[in-house]
C-alpha cells in the first residue's frame, strides 16, 4: 500500500470527481457551487477537524496501549496462578476445598471454550471478508480478511479500522463508488452475520451466558476500563455465573445470567415441532 500510494491518491481524487458529478447530475448543483460550500464549510470546520483529528489520534494509542494491556494482564495470571489458587485456599476453609478446586476446573474450562470460539470467530470472520473482497473484486482480499477477523477482537473500533484499510486498498485498484459501496455492503453482511448469528451461537453458547447479560457486561466494562474492559467482560461474567452456580445463596443470580430456556417456553417449541 506504501509503494501505491500515488495510485491511491489518483483514485481518492477520481472518486471524490465522481462524487461531485453525482450531486451534479441529480441534484443539479454545479461543481463549482460544489467547491464553494466545501471551502466555505471547511475554512468554519479547520479547528473542529484539529480536534478530533487529535481525539483520533489518542484513540487509536489508547487501543493499542489497552491491547498490550490485555497481553500483560494474561502474563501475569498466567505467571501467578499457582500463587492466586494457594490465595484462595488460605482465604477459604478446608471443608470447602472440594468446592473451590470445583470451580477453579470448570473455570479453566469455560476460559478455553472462550478462547477456542474466538479462533473460531476470527477465522469465520476473515473467511467470510475475504470471500466478500473477492467477489466485489478488491486486490490483497485475503490479507484485508485476516486483518478484518484479527480487528474484529476488539469491540466496535476494531471494525471500524478494518474498514478505513480495506478502502485505503481498493484505492490502490480503483476508485469507484461501486467499489466503494461494495465494501462497505461486505463489512455491513459480515457483521450482521457475526453479530447475530456467530456470537449467540459460538460465543455464547460456549460461556453459557445469554445476550442481555452479556451486552450490558461489555458497555459497564466498556465505561470501567475502556478497551480492555469491553474484551476481558465477557470472561468474567462467565466466571461470576461458574462461581454462582456452586453457591446456594446465589444460585438464583446464576441463573439469571445462564442462557437457559423456561421449561413452559421449551415445552411449547417442542410440541410446535412435533405438530410440524
Amino acid at each position: 500500500m506504501a509503494n501505491d500510494f500515488d495510485t491511491i491518491k489518483k483514485n481518492a481524487n477520481s472518486f471524490i470527481i465522481e462524487i461531485h458529478k453525482f450531486i451534479r447530475e441529480n441534484f443539479q448543483v454545479s461543481i463549482g457551487d460544489q467547491k464553494k460550500y466545501l471551502d466555505s464549510v471547511t475554512k468554519d470546520s479547520v479547528k473542529t477537524g484539529q480536534a478530533k483529528l487529535g481525539s483520533f489520534i489518542i484513540s487509536v494509542s489508547d487501543v493499542l496501549l489497552d491491547s498490550m494491556i490485555i497481553i500483560v494482564y494474561t502474563f501475569l495470571f498466567l505467571i501467578y496462578k499457582e500463587h492466586f489458587k494457594l490465595f484462595l485456599a488460605k482465604l477459604i476453609k478446608k471443608e470447602n476445598h472440594p468446592a473451590l478446586m470445583d470451580i477453579l476446573s470448570q473455570i479453566k474450562v469455560s476460559i478455553n471454550n472462550y478462547i477456542v470460539s474466538l479462533i473460531i470467530e476470527m477465522i469465520v470472520v476473515a473467511v467470510l471478508t475475504s470471500l466478500g473482497l473477492w467477489i466485489i473484486g478488491i486486490k490483497y482480499f485475503i490479507l484485508l480478511g485476516l486483518i478484518t477477523g484479527i480487528l474484529n477482537l476488539i469491540p466496535y473500533i476494531g471494525i471500524t479500522i478494518a474498514g478505513i484499510i480495506t478502502v485505503l486498498a481498493s484505492l490502490t485498484g480503483s476508485g469507484e463508488i461501486s467499489v466503494i459501496l461494495g465494501i462497505l455492503i461486505v463489512n455491513i453482511i459480515v457483521q450482521f452475520i457475526d453479530n447475530n448469528l456467530l456470537v449467540p451461537l459460538i460465543i455464547n453458547s460456549k460461556v453459557e451466558i445469554n445476550a442481555f447479560v452479556s451486552i450490558m457486561g461489555i458497555i459497564v466494562g466498556g465505561a470501567a476500563a475502556g478497551i480492555s474492559g469491553m474484551f476481558l467482560a465477557i470472561p468474567l461474567l462467565a466466571i461470576l455465573k461458574i462461581i454462582f452456580d456452586r453457591i446456594e445463596s446465589l444460585e438464583p443470580w446464576g441463573y439469571l445470567m445462564g442462557n437457559h430456556v423456561p421449561r413452559k417456553f421449551a415445552w411449547r417449541v417442542r410440541r410446535t415441532k412435533t405438530q410440524e
